[in-house]
This record gives structure tokens, C-alpha cells and sequence, in this order.
């Protein structure tokens, strides 16, 4: 699904925003945005979505640290560095192994294909 389909703006937007403003507290909002961003993204990839899931919990958890850590500047930026590290290095993994692999396999023609093209 895309941003400009009929199917996203008559009836996913639609949907998402009269659940939205449906709910009165801000915590059942949140936690409605979460989920249907992941119907969203799992329309697109749903082989991802179980990722996706890592990711938010892992930066929901990080979020709740800083806010712990907050008078501790030292672990406080720990807990950030810790979560930017982690997001770049998803961000790379799944961004770049393809081109990665590929770029190994046209310089290399000899090496067979052991990674499968994510």
C-alpha cells in the first residue's frame, strides 16, 4: 500500500484517524497508531513485521531507561548510544547486505551465493 492509493486514503487513513480521535486517552492512541503502522508496514513486507516489533520494543525499553537514568548522565547516554548503535545496525543490515552480496558476487564470480537476497 502507498501513501497516493485509493485503497490507503478513502479507507486506511480514514479508519486510522476515526479510531484515533475515537479514543479519549492518549496512551490507548499510542497504542493504536503502533499497531496499525505495523498492519501498514506489514502490508507492504509482512515478512518484516516481526523486526519491526523488535525494534519498537527495544526503543520503547531504551526510551524507558533515559527516563530512569535521567540524573545519571553517564548511563543515560550509554542507553541512547546503545539504542542508536542498534537501529543503525539494523538499518545496515537490512538495507545494505543485498548490494553488499551482489557487489561480492560481481567482483568475486568464483565465491557461490551464500546469503539468500534479503
Amino acid at each position: 500500500m502507498v501513501f497516493s492509493s485509493l485503497l490507503f486514503i478513502f479507507i486506511y487513513l480514514v479508519v486510522t484517524l476515526a479510531l484515533y480521535y475515537a479514543v479519549p486517552n492518549r496512551v490507548y492512541r499510542n497504542v493504536i497508531l503502533c499497531v496499525l503502522s505495523l498492519i501498514f508496514y506489514g502490508w507492504g513486507e509482512p515478512s518484516f513485521v516481526l523486526l519491526m516489533i523488535f525494534s519498537i520494543a527495544f526503543n520503547w525499553l531504551a526510551g524507558l531507561l533515559v527516563g530512569k537514568y535521567r540524573n545519571n548522565e553517564k548511563r543515560c547516554k550509554a542507553v541512547l548510544v546503545a539504542s542508536v548503535v542498534l537501529n543503525l545496525a539494523l538499518l545496515g543490515v537490512f538495507k545494505y547486505t543485498g548490494f553488499v552480496v551482489d557487489t561480492l558476487k560481481a567482483v568475486f564470480p568464483f565465491m557461490r551465493s551464500y546469503a539468500t537476497p534479503i
